[in-house]
C-alpha cells in the first residue's frame, strides 16, 4: 500500500474488502508504461454478496391452486381458445427441506407459444435486485372440448 490507500497492483495481485466496505466507491487507473502513453480510469461499487438473493435457476414454477390434498402440482393442460393462454402460477425455491414462495414483485413472467395448440412455455426471469436466474416450465394447449349440450342448446 502506498500513500493515501492507493496501491500497486501487479498481475496475478487480487483486492479483497471488508464488509464494511459495503458501498465504497473504489477507483481503477490504469497507466500505460514503456512505449505507451495515458491512463483510463474505472470506477467500481463494492457490493457484499446478499444472502437474500434468489436464485431462481432452481426455482419451481406450479400451478397457483393447489391439489385437494393442498399439494403443489404443475401446471396442467390448458384448453385452447384462440387467445394468448396465461396460466396462473406460483414460484417456489427450496430453503432447507421447505419449498416456499417467492414474492411475485422478485420476478418477471413471460409466455411463450401459448396461443396456437401444442406446447407452451412459462419463463420467469428475477429482476436483478432481489432475484436473479431464470426457469422455465412447460405446459400444453389441448383441443378445446365441445359440450355436446351446450352446442345443441346454446
Amino acid at each position: 500500500m502506498t500513500a493515501e490507500g492507493i496501491k500497486e497492483l501487479t498481475a496475478g495481485d487480487k483486492l479483497t474488502f471488508a464488509a464494511d466496505e459495503d458501498g465504497k466507491t473504489i477507483t481503477i487507473a490504469v497507466t500505460a508504461k514503456g512505449n505507451y502513453s495515458g491512463t483510463a480510469l474505472g470506477y467500481y461499487e463494492v457490493k457484499k454478496p446478499s444472502a437474500e438473493l434468489i436464485d431462481l435457476s432452481k426455482a419451481k414454477i406450479v400451478a397457483k391452486a393447489k391439489s385437494s390434498k393442498g399439494k403443489d402440482v404443475k401446471v396442467g393442460k390448458q384448453e385452447y381458445t384462440g387467445l394468448a393462454i396465461e396460466p396462473e402460477i406460483r414460484v417456489l425455491v427450496k430453503s432447507g427441506k421447505t419449498w416456499i414462495e417467492v414474492d411475485p414483485e422478485k420476478y418477471e413472467i413471460s409466455y411463450i407459444n401459448n396461443v396456437m395448440k401444442g406446447k407452451a412455455t412459462i419463463l420467469i426471469t428475477g429482476d436483478g435486485t432481489d432475484a436473479v436466474g431464470s426457469r422455465t416450465a412447460n405446459f400444453t394447449i389441448t383441443n378445446m372440448r365441445m359440450n355436446l349440450f351446450k352446442l345443441i342448446f346454446g
